[in-house]
């Protein structure tokens, strides 16, 4: 089912090893094709965004990267509203590859802005913006727990086991 695709996701995007969380983003990446547009933007969206803030700059741009490659599968309202404002800080990353792949994904989500490229509907950006708000919440916390976020389904009875936080000071940074 896709709450269990969700919640694989999810671990492994959170464990101490960053080539874990690189092939979480992978299989994103990969899987945003299939889910489609509204499962996309409501589940896969709010946990890149998260790690956008990752310690090590391999993971940074290649959820940069990602972003650029599932930008026709994300709500127009919350690539507008939740995802340029997140790459425009990365531009001015101090890892070159980070502040490079943040433009070329700022300019491939300003291009499928434009009209005629609206895959999905606009009801998706309430959604989306709950979840992300909640994601936010939990960025701030130490542990992810099903108690943190009442509402948002990536989150919630999720915790098998006790993944990091991207911020967390554990977190393995070697590359």
């Amino acid at each position: 089912s896709c709450k269990y695709i969700f919640q694989k996701l999810h671990n492994l995007a959170y464990q101490k090893l960053y080539l874990f969380r690189i092939t979480a983003i992978n299989a994103i990446k990969d899987i945003s094709t299939v889910m489609g547009p509204e499962m996309s933007t409501q589940h896969f969206v709010p946990l890149l965004l998260q790690l956008l803030s990752d310690t090590v700059a391999n993971v940074r741009f290649t959820v940069v990267r990602t972003l650029g490659s599932i930008s026709p599968y994300i709500n127009p309202g919350v690539i507008e509203s939740h995802v340029l404002p997140h790459l425009q800080n990365l531009t001015k990353d101090l890892d070159p590859d980070v502040s490079y792949y943040a433009e070329q994904a700022t300019t491939q989500l300003r291009q499928n802005l434009q009209p005629n490229n609206n895959i999905i509907s606009n009801n998706t950006n309430n959604n989306v913006s709950a979840h992300l708000n909640d994601s936010n919440k939990l960025a701030n916390s130490s542990t992810l727990s099903s108690s943190s976020s009442s509402s948002a389904t990536i989150y919630s009875s999720m915790n098998t086991s006790t993944p990091m936080s991207p911020s967390s000071p554990s977190m393995d940074t070697t590359i």
